[in-house]
C-alpha cells in the first residue's frame, strides 16, 4: 500500500541532514542528488507541489551536472503540447 504522506514525513526529517552532508567533503556526489530527487517525488506524490518544486529547484541549483538535476528540470519546466 502506498503511503505518500509517510514518505513526505521521512523527507521532512531527511532534508535538514542533507544540508549538513553537502558540507562534508566525503559526501557522495551521486547520493545527494538522488536523495534530493526522491524527497521531491515524495512531496509531489503527497500532494505538496510547492515543497516539491522547492526541492527540485534546490537540486537543479546545487548539482547542475547531475542527471537527477536534468530530471528535476523537467519537473520545473512547463511542457508544451
Amino acid at each position: 500500500m502506498l503511503q505518500p504522506e509517510a514518505a513526505a514525513e521521512i523527507a521532512d526529517e531527511l532534508l535538514p541532514m542533507l544540508d549538513d552532508w553537502k558540507e562534508n567533503p566525503d559526501a557522495s556526489i551521486w547520493r545527494l542528488p538522488y536523495t534530493y530527487y526522491t524527497c521531491g517525488l515524495a512531496y509531489q506524490f503527497a500532494g505538496k507541489p510547492k515543497k516539491a518544486t522547492q526541492i527540485y529547484w534546490q537540486l537543479w541549483h546545487d548539482f547542475p551536472d547531475s542527471h537527477y538535476a536534468r530530471l528535476a528540470e523537467f519537473k520545473l519546466e512547463p511542457v508544451s503540447p
